[in-house]
């Protein structure tokens, strides 16, 4: 029985809904004919609506009446909204009247309308430029207010035009107001915000649209660049000390409540009012009288509504100016290509916050990825490469080779010259990948200038492609407002020859906390003594360098276990990791391979080599360049020449520096390698070969087929001691290559052609 009434009821419902839908429900709307110094407010329906003021003599306002079907409202001296029940009722018809339906008031609207004030000499210019650029976001919320277009190809353009206007004269004094009395006669019931643009002027229509979605159109809002006159248009313009007006340039909005209610004076104003021949100040003074409403006061409207008084926007600082980064209209832009390359700087300064997003979206499904078993997870490792550098080439004679920078000198892979001071490009350079860096960062933390000036480099790469651009992976500090301490990062940043730079960036703290496996396989002829020794002073000796030593030690080796027994020992909190291998044939394929089955896919691996040394320095760079799934990184070791000639024919520089004289950067050497096992297992491991020869080289080669890229840089922190070569039992062309090898880590040609001539070689 309730389940019973329970549908009657839902019946009844649905019924009266049905019956009383068509019924249009009138309610009068009187705009008042006021004079400058007293204006009332029109009657609009709001739930919030206090009684009207009543009359000085206390009558009673008088009742609308109906005849023959149609609201004949009289003229109030104040808001008739409550009307008394007693009052007489006097038809009386007014042109000013507009009659609204209920169905049309609670009928959904559109946000924004903009119509763009242009003539048919600028439709085929600039009135196209707008309808390529920011015009494709709104259509079809907008038109152009223009005599038709001579050229019948434009026919496409959505152009509008008005009666008995004069499309070339200016200022469009007649033809503005004329579009806004349109516009209010024609779209009021349809959008909440209306725009009086130019047509030579850029929006930034994501911006603006959030600009107006949080005003309520219910309100009367007159939003635009408040301006003034200037100080000898005071006389001209009158104007009064109190008035101000919106500039028409950079944009004008108007809510639908405005619209509506300055639209019945429009043409009074444009009769009566207009005392100069500039219509955004005419427009502001007839809001002004009949609506006393001014301008938006708030001083950022004049960030947001921005007019290029400086002229920067043709200029290559159009990339740079915090003003046009921060705007929502740019204003004037008269020439058609400015507007193309103004949009195009947009979209991409659009593309960053879009890269970040999703870059933190990415690592958002993975961090919850990894909650999951892997039966119930759908995790896919994307790569977010936005950069044409982000691909391997087809061999590795294409690989092109990073440079390392620090705050002072510039690492390259020069023979004659390693290390050079750090040149002024590349100073300026980094400088403006640190600003692109912080205009993201601003960007995707939300609040205005939320990380600020000043900024410490600590370090970098970089890489230029003559076709593209040039990259940096960066490691700095940046400070956010209201912090004490500056917060490093780890950013990589893209600066291409034509447009804005993108950039991506993660907190440095995680990354470079991450402990770092270091593989080392070992032969029973092996001396381990040095690399012992230096690991010992570079890792074990500081808590801070997060690394976990592997040996697999081919055959047996007394003095490599003893010095591992003894470490493991003097160093318990330390992890130090021994596999004895047996009577395998050493090979490093096997060595690393069996000590990667023991870890997880998300270690990270560092293949390495007896004859090499390195500081904490380089795992940090480790950490910051190698990425899972995306990157693995492939460093340029530097090699010292045999010390005694350094000593004795060089300048005498410091055994350790990095010069032309003390050594050169190992090109083509692929043994030492940084990625995650995951990748190492991708890859398919390091080689197929039991033995030595040219696993490395294979190696590379298979990364080159995967989607791992491989990032080939000088690292000026990881070294090799000089130590001569054995040619014995080679022959032919290898015996050959062995001696040209060995002659060429001996010295620097310099130091060699030094020794000829002391020794009187040539003769």
């Amino acid at each position: 029985m309730v389940r019973l009434r329970t549908v009657l009821v839902l019946m009844m419902g649905v019924f009266v809904g049905l019956v009383f839908s068509p019924v249009s429900v009138l309610f009068q709307f009187q705009e008042l004919e006021v004079s400058a110094r007293q204006l009332a407010p029109p009657c609009i329906v709001h739930p919030d609506l206090s009684s009207p003021p009543r009359p000085s003599n206390g009558s009673a306002p008088p009742l609308l009446s109906e005849t023959n079907d149609v609201i004949h409202p009289p003229k109030f001296p104040h808001n008739p909204c409550k009307l008394s029940p007693d009052a007489n009722i006097t038809p009386s018809a007014d042109p000013n009247v507009r009659y609204k339906y209920l169905a049309s008031e609670l009928s959904p609207r559109k946000l924004l309308y903009i119509g763009v004030i242009s003539s048919a000499k600028y439709l085929p210019t600039r009135a196209v430029a707008i309808y390529k650029t920011w015009g494709k976001e709104i259509m079809p919320d907008m038109n152009f207010y223009s005599a038709p277009p001579e050229d019948g190809s434009l026919s496409y353009l959505p152009v509008i035009t008005l009666p008995d206007i004069n499309d070339t004269q200016y200022p469009p004094q007649k033809k503005v107001y004329r579009t806004l009395k349109y516009m209010a006669d024609n779209f009021i019931d349809k959008y909440d915000f209306f725009i009086r643009s130019d047509d030579d002027v850029y929006y930034r229509m994501e911006k603006l649209m959030k600009l107006v979605e949080g005003i309520n159109p219910a309100q009367d809002i007159y939003m635009g660049c408040p301006g003034f006159g200037k100080e000898s248009d005071k006389d001209r313009l009158k104007l009064e000390k109190h008035e101000h007006y919106c500039m028409g340039g950079p944009g004008v909005i108007f809510s639908r409540s405005a619209l509506r209610r300055l639209a019945p004076h429009l043409d009074a104003c444009l009769e009566t009012v207009v005392v100069s021949w500039n219509e955004d100040v005419e427009i502001g003074r007839c809001v002004s009288k009949m609506l006393q409403l001014q301008c938006t006061w708030a001083w950022e409207t004049k960030l947001i509504f921005w007019t290029d008084y400086q002229k920067i926007l043709p200029t290559p600082e159009l990339y740079t100016s915090d003003a046009v980064k921060a705007t929502i209209s740019l204003h004037p832009i008269k020439d058609p290509l400015l507007m193309y390359r103004v949009h195009q700087y947009m979209q991409e300064l659009r593309l960053h916050y879009l890269i970040q997003k999703a870059s933190r979206v990415q690592a958002e499904i993975q961090s919850i990825s990894s909650l999951l078993p892997p039966t119930m997870s759908r995790y896919h490792d994307h790569r977010w490469l936005w950069y044409d550098l982000g691909t391997n080439p087809s061999s590795r004679y294409e690989i092109s080779i990073w440079e390392y920078f620090n705050s002072t000198r510039l690492f390259l892979n020069y023979e004659h010259m390693p290390a050079i001071s750090l040149p002024p490009g590349l100073m300026a350079g980094s400088n403006t990948a640190l600003e692109v860096l912080l205009d993201v960062m601003n960007s995707i933390d939300g609040k205005p200038q939320a990380f600020v000036p000043p900024y410490q480099l600590f370090d970098g790469y970089t890489i230029t492609d003559h076709s593209s651009g040039v990259q940096y992976n960066l490691h700095v500090s940046v400070h956010r407002e209201g912090d004490s301490e500056p917060i490093e990062y780890l950013a990589n940043v893209f600066l291409p020859f034509q447009g804005a730079g993108m950039a991506t960036y993660s907190e440095a703290a995680t990354v470079l906390e991450q402990t770092v496996h270091v593989l080392l396989c070992v032969a029973r002829t092996h001396d381990t003594t040095e690399f012992f020794h230096f690991y010992e002073n570079t890792c074990l000796r500081s808590a801070a360098t997060h690394t976990h030593l592997h040996v697999a030690i081919f055959g047996t080796n007394p003095k490599t276990e003893g010095a591992v027994v003894r470490l493991q020992q003097a160093y318990p909190k330390h992890s130090i990791s021994l596999y004895p291998m047996g009577d395998t044939p050493f090979s490093y394929s096997h060595g690393y391979d069996h000590i990667a089955e023991k870890l997880s896919d998300d270690s990270l691996l560092l293949l390495f080599d007896l004859n090499f040394h390195f500081t904490k320095e380089f795992l940090a760079h480790c950490r910051m360049l190698v990425k899972k799934g995306a990157q693995a990184f492939f460093p340029v070791a530097f090699s010292f020449y045999k010390p005694e000639l350094i000593e004795q024919y060089s300048q005498r520089p410091p055994k350790s520096a990095i010069t032309s004289d003390t050594g050169f950067f190992i090109r083509y050497n692929y043994q030492i390698v940084a990625l995650y096992r995951a990748d190492y297992n991708l890859i398919g491991g390091f080689g197929t070969t039991r033995g030595n020869s040219n696993d490395d080289v294979r190696f590379i080669d298979k990364v080159l087929e995967t989607n791992v890229y491989a990032m080939r840089a000088v690292e000026p922190y990881l070294r090799k001691n000089y130590k001569p070569r054995s040619c014995k039992g080679l022959e032919g062309n290898s015996y050959t290559v062995c001696m040209n090898s060995r002659a060429d880590a001996i010295a620097s040609k310099k130091i060699l052609g030094a020794l000829v001539a002391a020794n009187n070689l040539m003769d």
